[in-house]
Order: structure tokens, then sequence, then C-alpha cells
């Protein structure tokens, strides 16, 4: 139990290479990732160095000063040069970063600001960034100040990881083509 209240507040996500997001999802990421796949991220921590152990490429995004640090520590520290990771402080900065690129997973983990999520969902919507055949991972996706995700993600077909004890009901996986 005294783990699992750790991990619930993000203890050591980072240093065991975990995504702070519920075990359910993570299972289900777990069997599903595979080498081919590049990843964008907003919101970066223990899912940056989970991606890159398992996929191609991660390209994440972050506007805390403290955790985009101890990702870059990390990243270098277990030598992960698949990471591409931006420290952002307005979201606008975000697409001229991407340019162009497309992505097979999305991750949406973190707020730039409080508009922010409302945007890359729609940004996706609008196929900005990722590739047909797509992956979207929302966590704490029914939280009330960041927009309903399957308003913009009406096509794409959906699997919730609910957990009580998580902000938002937990975390949801979108998938269109997989």
């Amino acid at each position: 139990m005294q783990i699992y209240r750790r991990w619930k507040r993000g203890w050591r996500t980072i240093e065991y290479e975990y995504p702070w997001i519920t075990p359910g999802s993570i299972e289900h990421l777990e069997k599903t990732l595979t080498p081919d796949l590049d990843v964008i991220e907003f919101g970066a921590g223990g899912s940056t160095l989970f991606f890159a152990r398992r996929c191609r490429s991660v390209l994440s995004f972050e506007a805390n000063q403290t955790w985009y640090d101890k990702v870059v520590k990390f990243r270098d520290k277990r030598k992960l040069s698949n990471i591409e990771i931006h420290l952002i402080k307005d979201r606008k900065e975000i697409l001229p970063i991407i340019n162009g690129r497309k992505f097979d997973v999305a991750m949406i983990d973190s707020d730039i600001d409080v508009q922010s999520r409302p945007e890359q969902l729609q940004q996706i919507k609008d196929g900005l960034f990722i590739k047909p055949r797509a992956m979207i991972i929302v966590d704490n996706y029914d939280v009330d100040y960041a927009g309903n995700p399957d308003s913009y993600l009406g096509e794409f077909s959906s699997v919730a990881f609910n957990e009580h004890r998580y902000q938002g009901k937990g975390t949801k996986i979108y998938t269109r083509g997989w």
C-alpha cells in the first residue's frame, strides 16, 4: 500500500522509467508499442524514458524547468539518444519545432497553459502532427478545465483505464487504424 501511495504521487517515475498514468494503461502500452513508432509527448517525465526504450523516437515538450532538467539528466545518464526534449514557455513555440513531422503516438499529459490541451486535441483532429494510423494517450481525460477529448477524437476508437484515485478518472487511449 505504501508503494501505491508513493506511485500515485509520482514517486520515482523517472527512475523506474514508467509514465505516471493508470497501471492498466501502462500494461496496455507495454503490449502495444513497437520499435518502429515515433512519439510526440506533451509533458515529460518517466513516460519520456518509457517511450524511448520501446519506440524509435520521442519528441517531448515540458513547461516545468525542474521536470525538464530531471528528464535531461536521466536521458544523458542512460544514453538515450532518441529523445528530443524542449523546455516550452508558450504553446506557440511547439508547431515550429514540430516543423511538419508526423507521429504515430501522441501523449497528452500536461498543459503548457490552460488552453493548450484543447488546442493540442484540435491539432490532432486537424492532422497537423499525427499519421493516419495513430494512438493518442490522454491522461486525466475528464478534468473540467481541459476539454472533453471525445469531442475532438470522435473518429477514434477508445478504451478508458479508469482509476477512481486519479484526477480526471484516469487515462484514455484513442486509436485510429490500429
